[in-house]
């Protein structure tokens, strides 16, 4: 029993997790208004289990491919079944939408439209090449409109939704990437399997160097300070320096590389979120 209520626990991804509810939680603290513990309690319970879902949900028909990529997973491996996957996580969605009953209508619509995605995302989208990398930051990023929705003030979160959702692209490419083997296997279509790796590569880097372009903006429009600037300049352009020049340097697959690669951009919204709220 023990070891299968960590399976499911692993199912739901408790990392990912953490940073959507800290996410919504900063997007709550920017807004600069004062909150209550019952608006920390109502958002955090919708964007853990929101996201928990859509992990899950993903894991469920993704199984064919993480036999190649993630064989320990909990459905490759045998110890959740797929149809146990499923009840998990529809049950994680509807648990999602209830505390959104006593929040602002925007909070609610927001949510309704990030599970609509949820349940279409991987079985219709995820195949799409740019299109399920772009549905898929969309609904990771929305947490900050959400947040800032749930506090009547949706506008403050606007350029951190930008932010996070440009990150969020950047990584969906580079796992993709490392996940390659697999998903030509099962035919499954991403910008990684249908262009040529060396144009993959510079696409990262494209993305990587538009990044370091946006994020500078929030100070010079005035949104956030000097203290979200010195964070964004001393710890975080120069990863995306890094990544720039690392990926239009290598040419052939490394799966040390994208892994590096997406760890390092999971710190970096950690790092990201710390800025937010400082500045």
């Amino acid at each position: 029993m023990t070891h299968k209520l960590k399976a499911y626990i692993s199912l739901a991804r408790p990392l990912n997790v953490l940073i959507s509810i800290l996410s919504v939680w900063t997007a709550v603290y920017i807004t600069g208004e004062p909150f209550s513990l019952q608006i920390l309690l109502l958002t955090g319970i919708t964007a853990a289990f929101l996201i928990a879902g859509a992990n899950s949900i993903n894991d469920v028909f993704d199984v064919k491919t993480d036999r190649i990529n993630k064989p320990d997973r909990p459905i490759p491996s045998g110890i959740i079944s797929g149809k146990e996957g499923m009840v998990y996580s529809i049950f994680l969605l509807i648990i999602a939408f209830l505390p959104n009953l006593f929040l602002p209508v925007t909070a609610l619509y927001i949510i309704i439209f990030a599970a609509l995605f949820v349940v279409i995302y991987t079985p219709y989208l995820k195949s799409i090449p740019f299109w399920g990398n772009f549905i898929v930051s969309l609904i990771t990023a929305c947490g900050f409109l959400y947040g800032a929705a749930a506090m009547n003030k949706i506008s403050s979160g606007y350029f951190p939704f930008i932010i996070a959702f440009s990150i969020h692209f950047l990584r969906e490419i580079i796992k993709d990437t490392e996940d390659i083997a697999g998903d030509k296997n099962q035919r499954t279509k991403t910008l990684a399997t249908v262009l040529p790796l060396k144009i993959v590569h510079i696409l990262i880097s494209i993305i990587s160097f538009l990044i370091i372009i946006l994020l500078p903006l929030p100070y010079i429009f005035n949104v956030f300070d000097i203290y979200y600037l010195m964070i964004i300049l001393i710890i975080i352009e120069p990863v995306f320096i890094y990544l720039t020049f690392i990926f239009l340097k290598n040419k052939s697959y490394e799966k040390k590389l994208y892994k590096r690669g997406s760890n390092l951009l999971k710190v970096i919204m950690l790092i990201g979120l710390i800025a937010f709220i400082v500045g």
